[in-house]
């Protein structure tokens, strides 16, 4: 028996989705560092739960590619 492609895809993307939301809720959005950079990470999660829905093979790259644009969008917002 085998799981299907949407089930697949939401083992990566639900987790990944309500960490980084509950890293700009308790850690990020208490500090107000802006709305350029707090906006990022509702983004991000908006985009990774999104990326449940592409075919199977995409939803992991489509993660990481999130995951990187926050990282760098962070880094360049704090400079």
């Amino acid at each position: 028996m085998h799981i299907g492609s949407g089930v697949a895809n939401g083992a990566v993307t639900v987790p990944v989705a309500v960490y980084l939301l509950s890293v700009w809720l308790l850690h990020v959005r208490p500090h107000r560092r802006g709305a350029r950079y707090d906006a990022g990470f509702p983004v991000a999660v908006g985009v990774i739960l999104a990326a449940t829905t592409a075919p199977w093979p995409f939803a992991l790259p489509l993660t990481a590619a999130a995951t990187t644009a926050l990282v760098v969008a962070c880094y360049v917002f704090l400079r």
